[in-house]
């Protein structure tokens, strides 16, 4: 009851949620922060049915796998209190994090809406006949997305001169999906029960079926592995 910062990261789920801030404005009033790890709830939602702690409920962001991936989004609401924020973000980088504070909420934050603009387009490639998702995660392996662990998006284009960039966005923007739904190329896989790794088919957009899951995750947190000072014991 006389913790400082607390971690909220039960299912996605608002009502859930809810119910974990009601219990824990019984028990510990005077916690200094509740960071969500909600991915897509806006603070204001998480702190709706909240009264004690209404002004300390903000949203804390990480990105799978989280305890290797540096970075947080933060994120304040309307009843947000002065200094929780900051007072989050101090947390964090003491834990050798890399937290931002977002200006303004906006649902999925930074890192969902760069990730879902980038998917509704790979989704819109393969739908319209332009190439395979094997393809797709091709050019993303082998062309510009390793670039974005070293430099960021702004760097680059500041880098590659904004008068060419300019001409590219006038040619390639007009073209771009912007549908406001969830394409047929995930809903027919979902009605089909091939929702992927996990999935009793062990289908999705792959045949997951002959796949080495434990090399898979190693190669999910190989480029992590940079970010991590921890010593380990020599065996």
């Amino acid at each position: 009851s006389d913790c400082d910062v607390i971690f909220e990261c039960v299912n996605e789920n608002l009502r859930l949620k809810h119910e974990v801030y009601s219990r824990l404005e019984a028990v510990c009033p005077d916690v200094k922060v509740i960071c969500s790890a909600s991915s897509s709830f806006v603070p204001d939602a998480l702190a709706e049915k909240a009264t004690v702690l209404k002004d300390r409920i903000i949203v804390a962001h990480p990105f799978n796998p989280a305890h290797m991936v540096p970075f947080f989004e933060l994120c304040g609401g309307s009843a947000t209190g002065e200094g929780v924020l900051q007072f989050a973000k101090e947390v964090l980088e003491s834990l050798d994090r890399r937290p931002v504070i977002l200006k303004k909420s906006a649902p999925g934050f930074i890192g969902n809406r760069l990730q879902f603009a980038l998917w509704r387009e790979a989704l819109n490639l393969v739908e319209s006949g332009i190439c395979d998702p094997k393809d797709v995660d091709t050019c993303l392996n082998h062309s510009f997305c390793p670039r974005y662990s070293s430099i960021g998006i702004y760097e680059h284009f500041d880098n590659g001169g904004l008068e060419l960039n300019a001409v590219t966005c006038d040619t390639v923007f007009p073209t771009l999906s912007n549908t406001d739904k969830t394409p047929a190329a995930i809903t027919e896989r979902i009605a089909r029960g091939n929702t992927g790794a996990r999935a009793e088919s062990r289908k999705g957009f792959y045949d997951w079926n002959n796949v080495d899951m434990e090399e898979h995750l190693k190669r999910v947190n190989a480029p992590y592995w940079r970010f991590i000072n921890w010593d380990f014991p020599e065996e």
